[in-house]
């Protein structure tokens, strides 16, 4: 199974986007290709499986298989 929209909208809803609502995030993400920025306290590796789960092509996310296994390292 793939990341897919859900995932990013889970997202924006932690992480947030310039002070946008979710509706407005969620249109940016579909029109303008935007993704949600993480912030600097976030450790490297999240950050990377973040970036990787909001992939705009949905065959380069990660598996959600290789999202636990990332989680647990």
């Amino acid at each position: 199974m793939i990341c897919d929209l859900p995932m990013i909208m889970a997202l924006i809803i932690v992480i947030g986007m310039d002070g946008m609502t979710p509706i407005q995030c969620a249109l940016s993400v579909l029109n303008e290709n935007k993704r949600p920025v993480t912030p600097e306290w976030c450790p490297q590796f999240l950050r990377a499986l973040i970036q990787g789960c909001v992939e705009r092509d949905p065959q380069t996310r990660p598996t959600f298989t290789q999202i636990l296994a990332a989680l647990d390292d």
